[in-house]
């Protein structure tokens, strides 16, 4: 729902009420059993406002054998391939000033991003070398195709306060009076 819709929508909020309901059946039926119930989500997540589609790029992009290779992960996380990751990053920073911050690969690396052990040079070589990391309610993309757009009005993926909370609750049934 919160895909389609965005979060907060009336659609979201009804999917929310319906949940509730659902788990409200749930602990009516096993109120003051010894069972412990945790519920968590992988992830936040961000409205969109505002769809990005970033141009003028094309030389940048990294080709293998006279294809362009796609940009990868998401419109929220968005890496893109080039042989040439400086002038790309300049290029995209000149579009996207205060939509986005531009990373490249090595930044990426240096910052520890991936983790504190040692990436795997496979891996590196396929992660890209750019990563657009949009701010909240922003999506960047890059057409690979004319007839691809972002549909979405909420999404997950991007480094925003609202992506990075999880949810989380935990009861002990045992701590619910019967009906």
């Amino acid at each position: 729902m919160e895909h389609r819709y965005g979060p907060g929508s009336p659609e979201h909020i009804e999917a929310l009420r319906y949940i509730a309901s659902m788990f409200n059946d749930f602990f009516k039926d096993l109120a003051g059993e010894d069972i412990a119930v945790m519920v968590s989500s992988d992830h936040g997540f961000t409205p969109v406002n505002k769809k990005i589609y970033v141009s003028g790029i094309h030389d940048f992009v990294k080709t293998n054998k006279g294809r362009t290779i796609p940009e990868t992960w998401s419109p929220r996380d968005m890496m893109v391939y080039s042989d040439n990751p400086e002038d790309m990053k300049n290029a995209l920073e000149d579009q996207l000033y205060g939509s986005a911050d531009i990373i490249t690969g090595n930044e990426i690396l240096k910052m520890g991003l991936m983790g504190r052990n040692t990436v795997s040079e496979k891996y590196i070589s396929r992660m890209g070398n750019i990563l657009v990391l949009p701010y909240s309610g922003n999506t960047v993309w890059y057409k690979y195709y004319d007839d691809d757009i972002i549909k979405d009005r909420g999404m997950h993926g991007g480094l925003s306060r609202e992506e990075m909370i999880i949810p989380f609750a935990s009861i002990n049934l045992k701590d619910i009076k019967r009906y």
